[in-house]
């Protein structure tokens, strides 16, 4: 399946027609990118492979057609993809195992994957949930869309409805990230952001804003919160997709916001195999998991009278309110995590797997994790243990936020592992300003790598950026590069 935002597809797939790979079952690649797009590659000549190792984590892919939300034949007729709509490649996400650095356990048995959905079209795993929603309900085709989101929601609700020439308003908040609310409305959406931490009775809480602007205007309200089709459209695409990709799965883990995927996936799984246990991943403070235990008790409103402890800093996951598309009587467990492990487990999984996700999938990670090092104390555990936690989203869209050096410390949570060497950059470039020196600014794709655990280096005299040495070392690959990228143009211009 093309992944439209991998400039590696062509290249990749030229690679393997060169070297006449017609039966490979098996890749090695670096990166997840760089496998994912040798994998559409050779999906293109015979056929996806059984996995592709990416930096000793394995990669399971959707080997038919009709499951990757293809029509068949499509990629032979097509290989380019031209034909195919955008829309038409959500889902078919890869699933990647976790290596020892991040995952002590895993040669005890206990296998800790992560299911990477930042690959659909808009960035995230909302994309599942609206686009079943929009083609299920009975909607007028030019009917507006309200919808109110901590931001992913908010992002597919306006691409899908800009594609289909409608008109979309999204409701969040403030504690939504800049880059997620700059997303929205490069999709051509209109944006109302409210104050952060409202109770869920205020009216100025920016769900009960998009409810009553939906109803007073007489437009679509998604209503993700309380909408069972969200649940459903999890139930429909993720929760078969995730059972065909690891049919071993014991346990599954997911936040709780809507209360979509944690529901509707855990459903479906425990109907195909009834032992697979449903993890409720929560930030500390989040009511849900306090309404869980007390449903576990017999509560009869188990949502009565509770308000959150405290604040947390981790967005689109937690509650202040029990949310109608969650069922809690689904949920075996629930794994509390604190705003320290949910950063840092974020933090980790760029450093040591090359995974930037978002702050709701540090949240998962963090809590299979626990649940990973609590199965491996076990003395009477005799099966392996398969542990798939949801990644929502990219951690693309938190650099100001997650992955921030101020944003991290003004919290009181911990710093991005490389925020040292941004520091000394920082430091270097006043230095260099205050003696009268050029310098290269530390800019927003620096500050990416940053997140990522290397080194960048500011320098005098026009400034490279360099993972270390003197500026000398470096020059040789610049020259290099500058080359390259001047052959590259005068290719395109031809």
């Amino acid at each position: 399946k093309q992944i439209p935002r991998c400039p590696l597809t062509l290249p990749a797939s030229s690679l393997l027609k060169r070297h006449s790979t017609k039966s490979i079952g098996f890749i090695w690649a670096y990166s997840v990118w760089t496998g994912c797009s040798l994998l559409c590659a050779a999906k293109k000549l015979n056929g996806a492979p059984p996995l592709v190792t990416c930096r000793q984590s394995l990669l399971f892919v959707m080997k038919d057609s009709a499951a990757s939300g293809m029509p068949d034949g499509a990629e032979a007729a097509n290989p380019t993809g031209r034909d195919i709509s955008y829309e038409s490649i959500v889902a078919v996400t890869p699933l990647v195992r976790l290596s020892g650095r991040l995952n002590p356990h895993d040669a005890a048995g206990v296998h800790v994957y992560v299911k990477c959905e930042c690959f659909n079209p808009s960035g995230s795993i909302k994309d599942r949930m609206v686009e079943y929603i929009l083609q299920t309900s009975p909607l007028p085709p030019s009917a507006p869309i309200v919808s109110a989101s901590s931001g992913n929601t908010g992002a597919a609700v306006a691409m899908m409805a800009g594609k289909s020439g409608r008109r979309a308003f999204i409701v969040t908040s403030a504690k939504c990230s800049a880059e997620k609310v700059g997303l929205i409305s490069a999709y051509g959406a209109d944006v109302v952001v409210q104050p952060s931490g409202l109770g869920a009775d205020d009216p100025e809480h920016y769900q009960n804003k998009a409810r009553d602007f939906a109803a007073a205007k007489g437009y679509y309200d998604l209503d993700q919160y309380n909408n069972p089709l969200n649940p459903a459209a999890y139930y429909h695409t993720l929760a078969p997709e995730l059972f065909k990709q690891l049919p071993d799965i014991t346990h599954f883990v997911a936040g709780g916001s809507t209360g979509g995927t944690i529901s509707g996936t855990s459903r479906y799984l425990k109907e195909q195999k009834a032992d697979v246990r449903a993890v409720l991943a929560d930030p500390d403070g989040s009511i849900l998991a306090e309404a869980w235990r007390r449903q576990q008790a017999g509560a009869a409103d188990p949502a009565a009278g509770l308000k959150p402890t405290r604040k947390w800093v981790v967005e689109g996951v937690g509650k202040d309110s029990v949310p109608g598309a969650m069922t809690l009587g689904v949920v075996d467990e629930v794994v509390s995590v604190g705003d320290t492990d949910a950063v840092r487990s974020c933090h980790r999984l760029a450093e040591s797997e090359g995974v930037l996700a978002g702050g709701s999938s540090g949240v998962t990670v963090a809590a299979a994790l626990q649940l990973a090092a609590r199965l491996a104390a076990d003395g009477e555990r005799t099966e392996e243990a398969h542990i798939v936690a949801i990644l929502p989203d990219s951690g693309l869209k938190y650099m100001s936020t997650i992955y921030n050096r101020e944003w991290c410390l003004a919290r009181g949570v911990p710093a991005p592992p490389s925020s040292d060497s941004l520091a000394g950059a920082t430091r270097k470039a006043s230095e260099a300003r205050a003696s009268g020196q050029k310098d290269r600014r530390i800019s927003g794709n620096d500050q990416h790598i940053l997140a990522k655990g290397a080194d960048v280096a500011t320098s005098g005299g026009g400034g490279r950026p360099a993972a270390s040495g003197s500026y000398s070392d470096f020059s040789a690959a610049a020259t290099t590069a500058a080359a390259t990228a001047a052959a590259h143009s005068t290719s395109a211009s031809r």
